[in-house]
């Protein structure tokens, strides 16, 4: 082909290749009884690239600057012994196109819901892993709507919400952490500093963890002109601390 010998091209499309990619992800799930999908985005540095089409700048590795790239979103699903692709996309804020990567999340998502729903039709319980950049009530409105769970890790503590699910008046998230009541203390082995340590390693570490139960507010189409009527889901504030350690809890 390179030498031009023949004018046959593979018809490779990406969106047809991450629908395959997809559907063959949660076929290998299927019949599960519970499946943890982990959703997450992350950069494609492209630093000497100056004619790729709508490059954006997105952090260097190490943290100290920007380099010319692309942002992806990408979901794994996860079941004992298997694994499988069930979301991938690649989009930039150069795009003429774009609107906003709270809707881009909004929108992964939703493809999610719609690939898994034969699974929870089934009666497999999916439960979505989120980072804080996945910390959006109006997000975790489509994941409940869709019946699935979250654990998502908290970015706004300023966030108001219920401390009982009959309480009257709403309270800063970040104001409950004095209530929090120690479940357990895991041992574990991860890169980390601690105190006294000039720079990070992988070592055993022991992390506590504490709980206090929780209600947040919430309404569906938070986002458009008509929002639906407030909803309270009963959910749990749970704090991980790496004992010794110069990490925040």
């Amino acid at each position: 082909m390179l030498a031009g010998e023949t004018t046959k091209r593979a018809a490779l499309d990406p969106d047809d290749l991450v629908a395959r990619l997809q559907a063959h992800g949660v076929e290998r799930l299927r019949g599960e009884a519970s499946v943890w999908v982990v959703l997450d985005g992350s950069d494609v540095r492209k630093p000497h690239a100056r004619a790729m089409e709508h490059l954006q700048r997105v952090r260097k590795a190490d943290g100290t600057g920007t380099v010319p790239g692309y942002a992806t979103l990408n979901a794994l699903g996860i079941a004992p012994g298997k694994r499988g692709l069930l979301f991938h996309k690649l989009f930039s804020s150069a795009h003429p196109g774009f609107d906003s990567e709270s809707r881009e999340r909004r929108a992964a998502v939703r493809a999610l819901g719609a690939a898994l729903a034969p699974l929870t039709a089934e009666g497999t319980e999916v439960t979505q892993i989120l980072d804080s950049g996945f910390d959006d009530v109006a997000l975790w409105a489509d994941i409940w709507g869709q019946g699935h769970h979250l654990v998502c890790r908290v970015q706004h503590r300023n966030r108001h919400v219920f401390p009982s699910p009959d309480a009257a008046e709403a309270v800063p998230l970040a104001d409950l952490a004095a209530d929090l009541v120690p479940l357990a203390r895991v041992e574990a082995e991860l890169e980390v500093r601690l105190v006294g340590q000039r720079r990070a390693k992988r070592q055993p570490v022991v992390a506590a963890v504490a709980a206090v139960p929780v209600t947040v507010p919430y309404r569906d189409d938070a986002r458009s002109l008509t929002p639906g009527p407030e909803q309270r889901r009963p959910c749990w504030l749970v704090e991980v601390k790496i004992e010794g350690a110069v990490l925040e809890p």
